[in-house]
């Protein structure tokens, strides 16, 4: 039988399975942040339990600019910490996967923010897309873009390493002689060479992977009518039980 979507809770949609228990960890540090983020009174909000197909189709592609659009009403420094509380940066490739992961909840779909033709759809109408935007106004300034939240994450690990070292510092102690800094330091700018040299030796391999890649695709689509297809995302809904990371984004990096 065709699934019908009904109005459920947020509250009701708490305590799903990820699927393994790395996944479930990250899942259960999800939806901890929205109790501590979300203003009072965030259980009784209703949604419609959509699925994945009923939002996507039975294929499971989404387009990409849609998954680019794709934002929720948490706050972004904590979506990147509840996947690794250590987390010192956020980058693209990470921030997509993260999104990916989200979808996969529907406790996480229920709080999705953007694209608003998405929005209206989980709400069930404009209305109450309006009401819920309202009800999440106090904390918006939470829900910072990727750039944002990659700054503070970088800007607070940095103060942290220089509050772990000010204790030495106050009292006298000189934890590297002169002598070693200055090798450490001469040490360090041949690793950074070394990796920028292997990083541009690694975009070139790309650059002619891609190449290669498109005359392939332009052979192969002489015989589609000519006809374009719009760049999709096939999503693996579920983690890897054994590691419990995100799979790997096998596409371009995108803000």
């Amino acid at each position: 039988a065709k699934h019908k979507p009904t109005y459920i809770t947020l509250a009701e949609l708490i305590g799903e399975s990820a699927g393994s228990e790395a996944a479930d960890s990250v899942l259960d540090n999800l939806e901890a942040l929205a109790s501590n983020t979300l203003p009072d009174g965030w259980e009784k909000i209703k949604v419609l339990n959509l699925t994945m197909t009923d939002l996507f189709g039975e294929d499971n592609l989404i387009e990409t600019q849609v998954l680019n659009k794709l934002r929720f009403a948490l706050p972004t420094v904590g979506i990147a910490r509840a996947f690794d509380p250590e987390a010192t940066c956020l980058n693209e490739k990470n921030y997509r996967n993260q999104k990916v992961f989200l979808l996969c909840s529907s406790f996480c779909r229920a709080l999705i923010t953007s694209p608003p033709a998405l929005v209206n759809k989980i709400r069930g109408s404009p209305a109450r897309a309006d009401e819920f935007h309202a009800f999440i106004k106090p904390v918006k300034h939470l829900f910072i873009s990727r750039v944002e939240a990659d700054l503070q994450l970088k800007a607070e690990a940095e103060a942290a390493d220089v509050n772990r070292e000010e204790p030495m510092r106050s009292n006298g102690i000189d934890t590297e002689p002169a002598g070693k800094r200055s090798r450490i330091d001469d040490l360090e700018s041949k690793m950074i060479t070394m990796f920028k040299k292997l990083s541009d030796r690694i975009d070139k391999i790309e650059t002619l992977n891609k190449t290669e890649r498109i005359e392939e695709d332009s052979g192969s689509n002489e015989e589609n009518d000519g006809t374009e297809v719009s760049e999709k995302v096939e999503v693996n809904w579920m983690l890897n039980s054994e590691s419990g990371q995100v799979p790997e984004d096998t596409t371009s990096d995108s803000q």
